[in-house]
């Protein structure tokens, strides 16, 4: 969990500092970047 909280901390702030990009604010672009690697894995386990 320690390691978890080093890692995403940086990594959350640089994905909420694309604010306003393609007119998606940060904290959307945080739920869409987030939710990647789940869909993706879904798609893996239901092939």
């Amino acid at each position: 969990m320690p390691v978890s909280s080093v890692v995403g901390g940086p990594v959350s702030e640089l994905i909420l500092g694309i604010d306003g990009y393609l007119g998606i604010a940060g904290w959307q672009w945080l739920f869409v970047l987030e939710s990647v690697p789940a869909l993706i894995l879904g798609c893996i386990v239901l092939k």
